[in-house]
């Protein structure tokens, strides 16, 4: 953490006017829980104390499947030759080396007061303050937190093996029906989650004051003062898009796309490596 303050102020014209101008500026520096080995670990309880958990939404990929009777098919997720569904077995993802423990933070604050005395009747004064102040909460990857419940079964991303787990012989699934399959997979491959926030904020005071007798005084005054704040939410998964990036098909030219079409990217979640940064994108 950085900080640095000044005030400056002094009267002036033989002590008939007085100012003062004073600033700061601090800047707070990044700190996520990986770089401290007592909270790198998102922490569980079990009956034996507690254990480094997680979320069941993997990086892997998390795949929950029901045949078309709505009974358990099985937990799977990605693995075997990097393009198979394999018993998930408990894998869970530790988002919390990902979270800040401190948020890179800047604030400058700048302000100046004044007053000049003609006598006790009139006396012009003046008053300006701005502070600019921006932040940056993160929290880990985000995913597709099983905010999709089918995949079709001619979905060309898929391998044979996949294909026979979820839609094979005794599923009640046809070639192309759409299996009942939860799917949580974990965004690893794009950025953080973030929260930007800023304000900026901005007075300014001018005016004349003074005495009209022992009991009287006056002050006029003119005041504009302004608040500007934003709130900008980055990395998270469009549901609308990642519906339409799972619903894939064969294309003319024999190569996978969206059956929606338009700019839609087919997400593959089905082979390790797969996620190209033009599935990100969409």
């Amino acid at each position: 953490t950085y900080s640095a303050y000044f005030a400056v102020g002094g009267k002036f014209a033989e002590g008939r006017g007085h100012a003062v101008l004073y600033g700061s500026y601090r800047n707070l520096a990044e700190i996520t829980k990986g770089d401290r080995d007592y909270v790198n670990c998102a922490v569980s309880a079990g009956s034996d104390g507690p254990f480094c958990g997680g979320s069941s939404t993997i990086a892997e990929g998390r795949f929950i499947a029901f045949d078309a009777n709505g009974d358990s098919i099985g937990d799977f997720m990605v693995g075997g030759n990097g393009h198979e569904f394999v018993p998930r077995a408990g894998t869970v993802f530790n988002y919390g080396p990902y979270n800040h423990l401190q948020r890179p933070d800047e604030k400058i604050n700048l302000g100046a007061f004044g007053h000049y005395t003609i006598n006790e009747h009139v006396e012009p004064y003046m008053e300006v303050m701005y502070t600019t102040n921006h932040t940056d909460a993160q929290i880990a990857f985000t995913g597709t937190f099983f905010n999709t419940g089918t995949i079709n079964c001619d979905n060309p991303l898929m391998s044979a093996q996949q294909r026979a787990t979820i839609c094979g012989p005794g599923t009640g699934y046809g070639p192309t029906d759409f299996a009942e399959v939860y799917l949580g997979k974990r965004n690893v491959e794009g950025t953080p989650r973030s929260n930007a926030l800023g304000h900026d904020n901005f007075r300014i005071l001018g005016g004349v004051r003074g005495d009209i007798n022992d009991s009287w005084s006056w002050d006029a005054y003119v005041l504009r003062a302004e608040n500007h704040s934003t709130d900008v939410y980055n990395n998270d998964l469009s549901i609308a898009r990642l519906t339409n990036a799972m619903d894939v098909i064969v294309g003319t030219d024999g190569q996978p796309v969206c059956r929606s079409g338009g700019n839609c990217v087919p997400y593959n979640v089905f082979q390790e490596g797969a996620i190209t940064q033009a599935m990100l994108n969409y």
